[in-house]
């Protein structure tokens, strides 16, 4: 192997754009790619295979290095959108099929409505003040969706009895529809009473680490008149599929997350996409961008965590990887979808 040349001069960004630019020239149709290295970088590595830039990108990225500007990523581009700027009827309507799981704690009842108790996401998490979203509130402890109008998908990590339900069989978590933001500053916190829904009981689960993960929990109540997710019964995805995801990333008001494509698709469990997912987007619907179908529920994410401490700034950023190093595992809807 050829040495990096002087590689104590490279940033972990200029690494990660360097990765880039090597997937999108061997993968023209990739468009979502990242702003090009610059020239110094380019003749450092060019030398340096691909295990090598990405093993220097790797330490670099544990030791907290890097530049904090720019866009912070998982895959790629930062995919995320809030819903009010999604002009797509298709899209508006797959994101009404959405609901986060919340604490009934932070729920207060005020005649018709539910107020929702709330954070701000950047301070409650040590986030750095240039991050996206660092004003918005968080208040989701997890994502469903809606798959028949009194059945609720999840992950199976989130159907679990002791989460939905305390000792005396009260209810812990409610699901709430219409957590978004209505504009750049202002969010949905007070939520109508018809939109909010508890857990009656866990209707089907399956859970394994490394394998399928989902569950079906039935609603207190029918959601008449709600848009239902349609997902896929038989076959699979297919290899290198647009998809695009709704969920409530970190807690944070519901987010659409574009941009993404099946990368593993051999397993017949779960396929893995390169989706800019976080903590909480645990049960997130995984869509097909050509058809608006379900393909599969977000189950787990990049062992790594999905954030970096900045030493010198003493607050967290996004870890930011090149699109081709996907590690979102998304469990397919036709390991349940016989029993809908």
């Amino acid at each position: 192997m050829n040495a990096i040349a002087d590689p104590a001069t490279i940033s972990y960004e200029e690494l990660v754009r360097e990765l880039d630019a090597r997937q999108r020239a061997r993968r023209p149709e990739a468009d979502q790619g990242l702003p090009a290295p610059d020239l110094v970088t380019r003749e450092a590595l060019a030398r340096a295979d691909d295990a090598q830039v990405l093993a220097l990108a790797r330490r670099l990225e544990f030791r907290g290095g890097g530049d904090p500007g720019g866009p912070l990523t998982i895959y790629g581009r930062d995919n995320r959108r809030d819903i009010y700027t999604l002009h797509s009827a298709a899209r508006r309507r797959a994101a009404a099929t959405a609901a986060a799981f919340v604490p009934v704690a932070a729920l207060q009842r005020q005649g018709s409505r539910f107020v929702l108790a709330t954070q701000v996401y950047g301070p409650s998490l040590q986030m750095c003040p240039w991050v996206r979203f660092y004003r918005q509130p968080t208040a989701a402890v997890g994502t469903g969706f809606l798959v028949t109008e009194d059945v609720l998908a999840t992950a199976g990590h989130l159907a679990v009895e002791s989460r939905l339900w305390g000792p005396d069989h009260e209810p812990l978590v409610a699901f709430v529809f219409g957590f978004q933001m209505l504009g750049p500053e202002r969010a949905c916190t007070e939520i109508d009473a018809g939109d909010v829904y508890f857990p009656r009981r866990i209707l089907h689960r399956a859970y394994t680490a490394h394998g399928p993960d989902w569950g079906l929990i039935m609603l207190d109540r029918s959601a008449r008149g709600r848009p239902i997710a349609a997902v896929r019964h038989h076959g699979k995805v297919a290899d290198r599929a647009r998809l695009y995801m709704l969920g409530y990333p970190c807690g944070l008001p519901e987010k659409y997350v574009g941009g993404a494509r099946v990368h593993e698709n051999s397993a017949s469990a779960y396929f893995d996409a390169d989706l800019d997912a976080y903590e909480i987007n645990s049960g997130s619907p995984v869509f097909n961008a050509d058809d608006d179908v379900v393909e599969g529920v977000a189950v787990r994410g990049d062992p790594r965590g999905d954030f970096r401490f900045l030493g010198k700034d003493d607050c967290f950023v996004s870890l930011r990887l090149p699109d081709w190093v996907a590690g979102e595992a998304c469990t397919r809807t036709t390991e349940f979808a016989r029993f809908l």
